[in-house]
């Protein structure tokens, strides 16, 4: 079992959606936890500003829901800040964010708390969580699997040691990223998860299972996709992208020096949005050799985003 855990108080999962207009998804996704025989969680929806008939919906599922159901609203911020919302509320001892179009196969979570309680208290309280593959709708795993089964990893060495790639779930405990909120910046509503991910890394490992009860349900309009003709994702956020190419450099989070290279390239481009010029660029940064290398090619990029975005640029 897992330690130090109040079961009569606490909730096995927090199961944490944030939504905006996803009123048929977010269907979906409770069907498939109804679909766990398995009752010990609570469902969080962070709606992120709705105009859709969501909160009529999930008010009319916590009159029989067999879980309960904590529904909370927010002006529209992005999904970074719905996460950070529902660090205020959740109270399971897994933290488990999961999008609105997503679902979970049947059992898959009960099969989960199997994995966490094989593991023996001492194991267990030397990790941060677990960290999962994921499948597309036909099947097929998303991205490139974990090696093996049950390897004590981070999110780090998943990419730059064991050359995983793609989505993956991760199982967080509440206490270890309660205090990591992801970082909120004026005027701009994404940021990349592996933001979160990362920094858990510094102090975590967690263990990786081959088991893939996730289902991916990519949509058009996803979070990370850009809509052709308008200004892409990253130039609307340019200190959400300045920040994930900074700490990819900084903590080593690519496998070879080609990647931190580019890294170091995003970087320069997007502080230059940010208004920030060479000088404050490389007190910022700790790979200075690299960042030398690559200032030239992030200032062209930058030029390039000014010609063909010029409503973007700073």
């Amino acid at each position: 079992m897992p330690e130090n855990r109040q079961y009569i108080e606490q909730p096995y999962f927090s199961i944490v959606t944030p939504s905006y207009n996803r009123e048929k998804l977010l269907y979906r996704l409770y069907k498939s936890l109804c679909e766990q025989q398995f009752s010990d969680m609570e469902w969080v929806v962070i709606d992120d500003g709705s105009t859709d008939g969501t909160k009529r919906m999930i008010e009319g599922l916590q009159a029989h829901s067999p879980f309960p159901i904590i529904y909370r609203y927010q002006s529209n911020g992005g999904k970074n800040r719905a996460i950070n919302h529902a660090l205020k509320v959740a109270t399971g001892y897994f933290f488990v964010d999961i999008d609105s179009d997503d679902y979970f196969l049947p059992r898959s979570l009960e099969k989960y708390k199997a994995i966490w309680e094989g593991l023996s208290p001492e194991e267990q309280a030397t990790l941060g969580g677990m960290v999962a593959d994921c499948v597309h709708t036909d099947g097929r795993i998303v991205g490139r699997p974990f090696p093996e089964d049950k390897i004590v990893t981070n999110a780090i060495k998943l990419r730059s040691q064991l050359k995983v790639r793609g989505d993956k779930l991760y199982l967080y405990k509440l206490g270890v990223i309660k205090d990591r909120p992801t970082p909120e910046f004026d005027g701009e509503s994404y940021m990349h998860p592996t933001v979160r991910h990362r920094r858990i890394a510094q102090d975590y490992s967690l263990l990786a299972t081959t088991f893939a009860g996730r289902v991916k349900d990519y949509q058009v309009d996803g979070l990370s996709a850009d809509i052709p003709g308008q200004i892409p994702k990253s130039l609307q956020n340019p200190q959400g992208y300045r920040l994930h190419a900074r700490e990819a450099v900084d903590f080593g989070a690519k496998e070879n020096l080609l990647e931190i290279w580019k890294e170091c390239i995003n970087y320069s481009r997007f502080s230059l949005h940010c208004g920030d010029g060479f000088g404050a660029q490389i007190r910022s940064i700790d790979r200075k050799g690299v960042f030398l290398c690559s200032f030239l090619f992030g200032l062209l990029r930058y030029c390039k985003d000014r010609i063909v975005y010029p409503s973007a640029v700073q």
